[in-house]
């Protein structure tokens, strides 16, 4: 179940064809079932929205109201259905845009769902939701980071204490490799939600990046802690480790990310690292084949992989690796 985040528009459009007393009837029944789905009864809003747009079949508020409701209950194609009409009826509804924007974007129709957040912005929407989606479109599926970032700000500005508005925006700094902004975000995002593993996984990662690893522990420590079964936090642990040198804390805590997942390619080449700093370059090279198979356009297993074959005196594996990771670096800018 979605929760109820955008605001009803409470001014009632008077339908044409409609008598007056039928109108006023539909417009009870419309605030009831506002103030229903305020309360987030939604069972009883929809029968009650239902019984307006009987009463008062062209009132474009009714139709957004309903696709709100069918939004929340996750029936995305009625709500789609819905928001529809209220468009057809009153092509400046602002919510219908964006909710319907938001609708196509849990179907899978980004391309759509980007089409009707722009809509929407267009008309002025205050909708955090608006922005929260069109920056994710940005940043999952067209790579425009910096428009992302944009997005993300506004929600930040209109929802200031929404900790994920602070954990996507981090997230798109990372991706601009901008780790130094994304610490920042990070580090809001702990402020708001110390209790989420999210926000200490997250900045103890930006650690390790800009190599804190002593700083990335602490954190990332605190993220196992509060969620014991994510492989990424005990990945992202077992990695600091290896920035100190520590293999054997290395291997402890990459084993066990493995436990939870041992299709876990960074895991795999996390391990790997810890295996060839103690010398144990054959189990290393085992790892890394099969974190390579698992995850082949991974540049960086082919980069510290070829380190190793340089150990082992072994330079033309060496080179055919660094050959690949540059090619797969290039293709990653």
């Amino acid at each position: 179940m979605r929760t109820h985040t955008l605001l009803l528009c409470l001014g009632l459009l008077v339908a044409a064809g409609v008598s007056a007393s039928a109108q006023s009837t539909a417009d009870e029944y419309y605030k009831q079932a506002a103030d229903l789905y305020k309360a987030e009864k939604d069972d009883d809003a929809l029968k009650a929205v239902n019984r307006a747009i009987e009463m008062g079949p062209r009132m474009a508020v009714a139709y957004e109201l309903r696709g709100k409701i069918e939004f929340v209950k996750e029936h995305d194609d009625d709500a789609i259905a819905d928001f529809n009409k209220a468009i057809e009826l009153d092509p400046k509804r602002t919510d219908s845009w964006g909710r319907r924007g938001s609708a196509k974007w849990w179907k899978k129709d980004k391309t759509g769902a980007l089409a009707d957040l722009n809509m929407a912005v267009k008309l002025g929407s205050t909708d955090p939701d608006v922005y929260m989606r069109r920056g994710l479109i940005y940043t999952d599926d067209l790579r425009d980071h910096i428009k992302a970032v944009k997005d993300f700000a506004v929600v930040k500005k209109l929802t200031p204490k929404d900790p994920l508005a602070w954990f996507n925006s981090g997230i798109a700094y990372e991706r601009m490799k901008n780790y130094r902004a994304a610490l920042g975000e990070f580090d809001k995002q702990v402020e708001m939600a110390p209790t989420e593993s999210t926000a200490w996984g997250e900045r103890g990662h930006e650690e390790s990046l800009l190599n804190m690893p002593d700083a990335a522990i602490r954190d990332l420590t605190k993220a196992t802690e509060l969620d014991q079964k994510s492989p990424r936090y005990w990945n992202g642990l077992a990695w600091a480790y290896h920035l100190k040198g520590d293999h054997d804390n290395t291997l402890r805590y990459a084993a066990r990310a493995l436990e939870i997942d041992p299709t876990n390619a960074n895991a795999l080449e996390t391990r790997a690292n810890g295996l060839a700093g103690k010398g144990r370059f054959d189990e290393a090279l085992t790892d890394w084949a099969e974190a390579i198979k698992l995850d082949p356009k991974n540049a960086d297993f082919y980069k510290n992989r070829a380190v190793v074959y340089r150990a082992m005196k072994k330079p033309d594996l060496a080179k055919a690796d660094e050959a690949t990771y540059h090619r797969l670096a290039k293709t990653e800018r």
